[in-house]
């Protein structure tokens, strides 16, 4: 990623759109620039501009004579500039700073002497001072803030070695063409354990407005990291401050002197910035007392990333009001609505969903129904007033201005039990539910739905709507916490009673059907779903037609029954179609939409078309990540999709830091051993596996399968998938006997459970192959693949992407017994499939222009083979990956094949 890094470039940089990452490289400037005057030497550098001057010295841009190496030459001033009480020591400076290593920290490379001046060599940086990098860049807020938190860790870095700067200002921290930042100019820099009768005068050199006042005073304490917080403070205020009201902040003045009044930074008058708890956090960093501010950088540092985390911060108090909101505010769902907002969008969904009265209901009811939906709606009335006056209270003068829809919703339930009326705490507690659930608040969702079934059940003559909701909610969250077999049979009840009182096609009827058929779906219950989610769909549309989204759910649910299945064609043609109605009824970001996008993503990369797959999953990440926040199950789930296509596209460093990101995530709100958490452990073995880690990949296999028969038992289709996956990593790894046992177990399963002619068996079947294969039973694993090609063909036609995998391994088989011909036949099918489907980088396909190019020169087309990787390495350095390291096995390949 390339920013806008080049002072020169500050007025056509600003022409450009917001946000906007400038392709041109800072290369081809530097390139293009004016020869620079000579200006001389220093040492063995050739001096090519002056860069800047200050307190302590002047800077050049140099050369190195021989080597061409550009660097900064710092030469300091005389030992005896200072006067003659000063004890400063240059040289002793310079060393201090060239002790330091740390990627945020300028590299000194040497010190030479000049005379009486002391040269400090130091590695160049082509950058931006901090503030003009954030003004030419538009950098968002949380941009700024994660860049700071950087800045911060390379300065902690110095003080733990018992450096402080004692100069820190904007121009003393430079930004490089890829966002990184540089800390520079540590000549003042003073050991923090030195005694205060060993601290020199020359630190009232610190650059005013940034030097603490305490810098000039002789009768404070030694210098410590408290002096250095101040300044950063100063420089966040300022970066801040510019960001909200650009070109009203105090301009850098390199002048000594008499410190004045600390400059104020006010962020809440200003609405880009508005935020209480960064004033509050830069406030305490300025303090103009020193034991009033963070003791050390590490505390800042802290104290920005709990921001970003939004979890409470230091700076800010800990009043159990903002400590609550604040912890429940991480999974931000809306943060630019108001609270008024929230109130009228909530109290609508009660009287326009669920319990509204609708139309066709009205004509259709008897005398006595009608007289129950006047009461329905008297209740929806009192609870739309309780929720209005909630939210009301709710105010950001009590939750704070950054206040999220869950803290609205969690100082909302917490009123509940103040109502009398049962009925209408009974509704409440179904309201709750839902608006937890669909923030992915699962736990409590369940605690809600749960009260709302006992309490309707003390009631007489209740609210039969609201009770089987209730119910049948509560079975969703119980299968959403991993537990599906109980869930269809509580949703097997709730269905057959909702039938029994509103109706076969009735709305929630319908609802209740599909959430039986998703249950199903969950429990291995294939056949059932299918037949539970087509009836239910038919139904559906007779009565509400295509756009309903009754129609839209229950076509997404059969869908991914069909998928199950492994009928992939049958099942994209659905998602495609159910996609495009949410978009065009609901919109592109509802979330219903997004689920149809995960969806339609999923179906493509199960049928091995991971070019089409892959920007799908990308997008409802990003939307997922924007609407809903990081931590919600959603984006998790969006979150590891992604990661596993690009993973299986060959990008193993992104997808398992991603994935190790979910899993950190999963772990905090939702425990090790959570069905979620295990998917994602699943997933990231596998790309520890792409990557060539296969210890590790067998170690996060083998504790994923151990808790997966524990919680689900052998049978179960994730203990299966755990087991394969097991079984790969120890084939590749060389222990053959335990993974050909392991492998045949999962297949057996398999082909009991799904039958000869799945997709899922043959894949299975496949591996089983390979898994021969690598312990030389290769005659067995032709047999095997030999009917899985067959298989594909049958199922999916021969230029699908998952026949081309399965001719690869057959290829594969016969190129282990010699049989070059035959293998080069398979590997020239599958050849323009893999690479048209699942991409040039991809693993599969980089493994069959490999195997192909080794039969090639098997069979002394040793020119062909050359040609192959020749056009291969080409276009793959044409699709832009860095990393040329997933190709130096085909490289070592082409250099064994040219000729001498």
């Amino acid at each position: 990623m390339v920013f806008v890094c080049d002072a020169k470039r500050t007025e056509r940089s600003r022409g450009g759109p917001p946000n906007t990452l400038r392709s041109e490289s800072w290369l081809d400037h530097l390139r293009a620039a004016e020869k620079p005057i000579d200006l001389g030497s220093l040492g063995s550098y050739r001096v090519l501009q002056e860069a800047g001057r200050g307190g302590q010295g002047v800077v050049y841009k140099a050369v190195q004579t021989g080597t061409d190496r550009v660097v900064a030459i710092k030469r300091l001033r005389p030992t005896d500039s200072r006067g003659g009480g000063s004890r400063w020591n240059p040289q002793r400076e310079a060393m201090i700073a060239a002790s330091l290593s740390h990627p945020g920290l300028v590299t000194v490379l040497g010190i030479d002497d000049d005379g009486d001046k002391t040269l400090v060599v130091m590695e160049w940086i082509d950058g931006l001072s901090i503030n003009k990098f954030v003004i030419q860049n538009t950098l968002e807020l949380r941009a700024i803030i994660h860049l700071f938190t950087e800045i911060l860790s390379a300065v902690q870095h110095a003080h733990s070695k018992g450096v402080m700067h004692g100069d820190l200002k904007p121009g003393n921290i430079l930004i490089d063409c890829e966002g990184n930042p540089h800390v520079i100019d540590f000549g003042i820099a003073s050991q923090l354990q030195r005694e205060a009768g060993d601290r020199d005068v020359h630190l009232c050199a610190g650059t005013i407005p940034y030097a603490a006042p305490e810098i000039c005073n002789a009768k404070a304490n030694a210098p410590d990291a408290r002096m250095d917080v101040f300044s950063l403070g100063m420089i966040l205020g300022r970066l801040l401050s510019d960001k909200c009201v650009p070109g009203t902040a105090v301009v850098d003045s390199d002048t000594s002197g008499e410190m004045p009044e600390k400059a104020q930074y006010s962020l809440n008058s200003h609405g880009v910035c508005r935020s209480p708890e960064l004033e509050a956090i830069i406030s305490r960093s300025t303090d103009d007392e020193p034991e009033n501010r963070y003791a050390s950088v590490e505390a800042f540092k802290e104290d920005l990333n709990r921001w970003l985390d939004r979890k409470p911060v230091a700076a800010f108090g800990t009043s159990r009001t903002y400590v609550a909101w604040k912890a429940i505010s991480r999974h931000r769902f809306m943060t630019a609505i108001s609270i008024a907002a929230i109130a009228g969008l909530v109290a609508l969904s009660v009287l326009s969903t669920v319990f509204g009265i609708r139309a066709h209901k009205q004509r259709l009811l008897s005398q006595a129904a009608e007289q129950r939906a006047i009461e329905q709606s008297a209740l929806a009335r009192n609870v739309e007033e309780f929720i209005s006056l909630t939210f009301t209270a709710a105010s950001p003068e009590l939750l704070g201005r950054d206040a999220t829809i869950e803290a609205a919703v969690d100082y909302a339930r917490s009123q509940i039990r103040l109502v009398e009326d049962i009925g209408v705490r009974a509704r409440l507690e179904y309201v709750f539910g839902d608006v937890l659930f669909e923030l992915g608040r699962y736990d409590a969702a369940h605690n809600h739905f749960s009260r709302s079934v006992q309490l309707q059940d003390q009631i007489t003559g209740r609210d039969i709507e609201t009770h089987l909701a209730a119910r049948s909610s509560l079975a969703v969250t119980i299968r959403h916490n991993g537990d599906p077999v109980r869930a269809v049979k509580l949703l097997v009840g709730v269905a057959e009673e909702s039938a029994a009182e509103l109706g076969r096609d009735h709305p929630l009827t319908l609802e209740i059907r599909g959430n039986l058929a998703a249950a199903m779906l969950f429990a291995g219950e294939l056949e059932q779903a299918h037949d539970c989610a087509s009836q239910a769909l038919e139904d559906s549309l007779a009565v509400f037609g295509s756009a309903h989204k009754v129609s839209l759910v229950l076509s997404n649910t059969l869908a991914s029954v069909i998928a199950k299945q492994g009928d992939y064609d049958r099942a994209q043609e659905l998602y495609q179609q159910c996609y495009e109605l949410r978009r065009e009824h609901l919109g592109r970001t509802h979330p219903a939409t997004l689920v149809a996008l995960n969806n339609l993503a999923t179906s493509y990369a199960s049928a091995g078309y991971l070019d089409r797959a892959e920007p799908l999953y990308e997008r409802a990440f990003t939307l997922r990540s924007e609407l809903l926040g990081e931590g919600h199950p959603a984006t998790l789930r969006a979150m590891r999709h992604y990661a596993d296509i690009i993973a299986k596209r060959n990008r193993t460093s992104d997808a398992i830091q991603l994935l190790e990101r979910c899993a950190e995530i999963g772990l905090r709100d939702l425990g090790s051993d959570h069905p979620e958490s295990l998917y994602t452990q699943n997933l990231l073995g596998l790309s520890l596996f792409r990557a060539g880690r296969f210890q590790e990949a067998i170690e996060v296999h083998e504790s994923c399968l151990a808790a997966r028969e524990q919680i689900l038992g052998d049978e179960d289709p994730e203990t299966q998938t755990s087991r394969t996956n097991l079984a790969i990593a120890l084939s590749r790894a060389g222990e053959h006997k335990r993974a050909i046992e392991l492998m045949e177990l999962a297949y057996t399963h398999r082909l009991r459970d799904l039958g000869p002619d799945h997709p899922t068996t043959l894949t299975l079947m496949g591996n089983l192959a390979m898994t021969y294969s690598g312990s030389d039973q290769l005659d067995r694993a032709e047999e095997l693949l030999t009917g899985v090609l067959a298989g594909r063909i049958k199922l999916s036609g021969s230029d699908h992407p998952r026949t081309a995998v399965a001719a690869v391994q057959l290829g594969s088989v016969l190129r282990n017994q010699g049989r070059h011909t035959d293998a080069i036949e398979h590997f020239q099918s599958a050849l323009p499939i893999l690479r048209q489907h699942q991409g040039i980088a991809a693993r599969s396909t980089l493994i069959c222009v490999e195997r192909l190019a080794i039969s090639l020169d098997m069979v002394g087309r040793v020119s062909d083979a050359i040609k192959l990787i020749d056009e291969y390495i080409a276009d793959f350095d044409s699709t832009g990956f860095a990393d040329r390291s997933r190709i130096e096995n085909l490289i070592q390949i082409r250099n064994r094949l040219a000729p001498k």
